[in-house]
């Protein structure tokens, strides 16, 4: 009580003292006759039956009703027993609510507003209803009926209400006008019960008996009709429940990553069940992995889940808190109160099971298990389809990165040299730089340096571009940049075998298309000219670029020894060459160059064909059409400019980028914060204002998708650029999918980070 408001407060203690003042008045006044006080332990058991047994009503909109039927008694007490029926109404209220263990405060207050209606009741029953007679009979028995009847539901109503609406501080209107609407037909349908009974205990005390039925009656049809409520809450929330789990299962069924459909049905089932973190566990013939976290981990996660594995593989199980298990120190982790596992299964198989975790105790009725089995089942089949397009996937990719990795094995030797090329490069400069006290002269060789780490992380994109496995992603590019990528593993390759490059570029449009996918293209071909030419001892590679009928058009010419003309029809074919054992040269070759670059070309719309001529040369020409990007994609183009003062928390575990980063964004007119582990980053996140978080993918402890999955607990619209040297990667596309609003690959200019950040602009409050 001591948390009420003041004004509340006083209320109460007015109404406690309003009570004691009737019933002393009622004790001085007119003290109770004998046959009035031998009625009062009857009185005292009908109200606390009439009293105790309590029907919840629950509501939409969360408010519970407790309704009983002991209006009936007090309409019939005010009739039979008038003022002298205060005594045995204060104990009876005292002693239900005593049962019922509500508070001290509550039950005077409920004791004092049933105390002080009751004695408003029978004042304006004595004043209307006609001396002498039968209770409630004739005109002006029933005028005096209407008029107790509505003096109770008014009283009751502001004594009540009024109460609520000081301690919520609500508009009494309002909660009166709530009450009403919840709660008239209660008392219309009980309150004229106990003046039937009242007119029954005057013509024949036993025939009241009789007269009780219809009261059991209304309490039973109270509890059907909260049970049928209570039944058609249960069967709506099925009914949405099912609605939004058909949702998810649409959701997952689009995906072909396994990862992403585990991760979704951990979110969006936690969301839908309201659990506060959920995970799945694929189980292992060894161990148990646990995979798509979501929300804290508890720290028995693996104990328990292996113990449910163990026991009840195919079932649905639920745990309260009671059951979940004794941590290593000794005390029950309070924060979860409920455990539930649902398992995937497909057929006799358990591809995992779906945990969910609860800070309150959750029941799931037969209905409820049964949908979320089915569900499950859907998940397990879906998961089952993404693990085969996995596998067939992930098959395709191994053989087109063979082909890869066999090329870049060729030019190994020369990326090493061009690279000990750039490093003396670097270390030179770098140690002029040293000894030279002239600031321009330091400048000068700074200078060198940068566009010697420029030239390098062209080569490591190239690399990268060929080495990964990367799934296909199209964008806005210039061909001619896939073409120098390809050009700068090789050339160092053609320059020892004595072999020119022309190039020959015109103006040609950007296109959306994978520029990895293409270098790979631009290299086997290259690969298969230089091949070509190596037994002449010399020779000329000439490739131009032109736009040609809407298309791009990329011509690759060599004056090697040409190809046969009966088996020009033959060299896009797997396994087809004529280089190595299988076309009888001493080249090595694996017949798949051609057939993997046919394969890409096609799936960009465009061709690819070969001219050729034995003694002349080969002419291979690729057409790719010209793409622009959507309306969408060019309102998402944003040029830099000058950007507002944004406060940027850098997260990596290297100190070294960590403070360079900070220092050039300090520079640029930013606050910047540095973070060298996630946690450090959840804590800076939470003390400041932060409007952007740079983060890195590959840390200890925390990554960089746990740590975008923490962020966006604490806050749901923070905003996380991906920093990572490798693109395309799983985790990157993890976190991109989880809401990362883009990636920023090192390493990277000043100009590129502050470019990469105002294109993010539309997204960010400045």
């Amino acid at each position: 009580m001591r948390t009420f408001p003041r004004i509340a407060q006083l209320y109460i203690v007015s109404v406690w003292l309003i009570m004691a003042t009737f019933v002393v008045s009622m004790l001085i006044i007119s003290f109770p006759p004998l046959d009035q006080m031998i009625l009062w332990p009857l009185w005292v058991i009908i109200f606390i039956v009439t009293d105790y047994f309590e029907v919840e009503f629950t509501f939409e909109d969360g408010n519970r009703l407790l309704t009983t039927v002991y209006e009936a008694f007090i309409i019939f007490l005010v009739a039979v027993s008038g003022i002298y029926a205060l005594p045995a109404i204060v104990i009876g209220s005292l002693l239900t609510d005593g049962l019922h263990g509500r508070e001290w405060y509550r039950t005077l207050f409920n004791c004092s507003e049933r105390v002080v209606t009751y004695t408003v009741m029978w004042a304006v029953y004595t004043s209307i209803a006609p001396v002498g007679g039968l209770p409630f009979v004739g005109p002006f028995g029933l005028l005096a009926l209407i008029a107790t009847v509505l003096t109770y539901y008014i009283l009751n109503t502001l004594l009540i209400g009024a109460v609520i609406a000081l301690t919520m501080g609500q508009p009494l209107v309002q909660v009166i006008r709530d009450a009403y609407s919840k709660v008239h037909w209660v008392h219309f349908l009980t309150l004229p019960l106990g003046a039937i009974l009242a007119a029954l205990w005057f013509v024949d005390r036993w025939i009241v008996l009789a007269g009780v039925v219809p009261l059991v009656v209304a309490q039973r049809s109270f509890q059907a009709l909260a049970a049928g409520q209570l039944e058609s809450r249960r069967n709506t929330s099925l009914a949405r429940q099912v609605e939004q789990l058909q949702d998810i299962t649409t959701a997952i069924v689009t995906s072909p990553n396994p990862n992403i459909v585990l991760e979704t049905i951990s979110i969006r089932l936690a969301q839908l069940l309201q659990a506060t973190s959920s995970w799945v566990v694929l189980p292992d013939l060894r161990s148990s992995q646990v995979a798509a976290i979501h929300g804290p981990l508890p720290p028995w996660t693996a104990t328990v889940t292996n113990d449910l594995i163990a026991q009840r593989p195919h079932h649905l199980v639920r745990l309260d808190a009671t059951e979940l298990p004794m941590l290593a120190w000794g005390t029950i982790d309070t924060t979860v109160q409920a455990l539930v596992a649902i398992p995937m299964a497909l057929e006799q198989r358990v591809l995992g099971y779906i945990c969910l975790a609860f800070a309150e105790p959750i029941e799931l009725s037969e209905s409820q298990q049964r949908v979320l089995l089915a569900f499950a089942a859907q998940a397990a089949l879906v998961m089952e389809h993404a693990n085969l397009f996995e596998a067939l996937r992930h098959n395709q990719n191994e053989l087109i990165r063979s082909s890869k990795l066999a090329a870049l094995g060729t030019f190994s030797a020369g990326i090493a040299h061009e690279f000990n090329n750039i490093l003396a490069g670097i270390l030179g400069y770098a140690q002029l730089g040293m000894l030279s006290d002239d600031r321009e002269n330091q400048r000068e060789s700074l200078a060198v340096i940068e566009q010697s780490c420029v030239r390098a992380r062209g080569i490591t994109s190239g690399l990268l571009a060929f080495a990964r496995r990367s799934p296909p992603q199209r964008r806005l590019s210039m061909v001619q940049d896939a073409v120098e990528a390809a050009l700068v593993l090789i050339e160092r390759e053609l320059v020892k075998a004595n072999i020119a490059v022309e190039r020959n570029y015109g103006p040609i449009p950007a296109t959306i298309c994978d520029n990895d996918q293409l270098a790979q293209v631009v290299l086997n071909l290259l690969t298969n000219a230089r091949d070509a030419m190596v037994p002449h001892g010399s020779g000329t590679i000439t490739i131009s670029l032109e736009p040609h009928d809407q298309m791009i058009e990329l011509r690759v010419r060599d004056t090697g020894s040409g190809i046969p003309e009966e088996l020009l029809e033959q060299i896009f074919q797997p396994f087809m060459t004529t280089k190595g054992a299988l076309g009888g040269s001493t080249t090595p070759g694996t017949g798949l160059g051609l057939a993997i670059s046919y394969g890409i070309i096609e799936s960009h719309d465009g061709t690819i064909t070969v001219e050729s001529q034995v003694g002349s040369g080969t002419t291979v020409i690729v057409r790719l059409p010209i793409v622009a990007e959507s309306e969408q994609d060019q309102s998402e183009r944003v040029v830099a400019g000058t950007l507002p003062e944004l406060c940027i928390l850098v997260v990596d575990d290297d100190l070294q980028v960590l403070n360079a980063i900070g220092l050039l964004l300090t520079q640029h007119g930013h606050q910047a914060r540095i973070a060298e582990s996630g946690a450090a980053a959840l804590q800076i996140y939470q003390e400041q204002h932060i409007d952007l978080v740079l983060s890195d993918v590959v840390m200890p402890e925390m990554d960089g998708m746990a740590l975008l999955l923490q962020l966006q607990a604490i806050d749901p619209h923070v905003r996380v650029l991906v920093m990572t040297g490798q693109m395309n990667t799983p985790q990157v596309e993890q976190m991109l999918v989880a809401g990362a609003i883009g990636p920023l690959v090192k390493p990277f200019t000043i100009d590129e980070l502050l470019r990469t950040i105002a294109q993010q602009k539309p997204t960010l409050s400045f």
